[in-house]
């Protein structure tokens, strides 16, 4: 029998909302940043790779993802005008543009 595995595990993250635990995969690598924000009841995960140059945000609501987007860093360059913004900042941007 043959089997098989990921070449790179996937990551994790769990929370509590509301007295609820929830487990969420997400799509970061392991050398992303990995920042965290909670918007109401929306927990987001936004992941910067300086070094392969892309930026994702995951917003989960409960147990399930709501949206989710990737960029590369040349189209935060060209949507934002830098790639080098603050990830508090780039969080808000790049929500704004998720259609929830």
């Amino acid at each position: 029998m043959l089997s098989s595995d990921r070449f790179n595990k996937s990551l994790e993250i769990h929370y509590s909302n509301n007295g609820k635990i929830h487990i969420h995969k997400i799509g970061a690598g392991y050398t992303d940043r990995i920042h965290v924000y909670l918007r109401g009841n929306e927990l987001v995960v936004l992941s910067v790779n300086e070094y392969l140059g892309y930026v994702s945000i995951e917003v989960f609501n409960g147990d399930g993802r709501v949206g989710e987007m990737f960029m590369q860093d040349y189209q935060m360059t060209e949507a934002f005008g830098t790639f080098d913004i603050d990830p508090d900042k780039m969080a808000n941007l790049l929500y704004e543009h998720l259609s929830i």
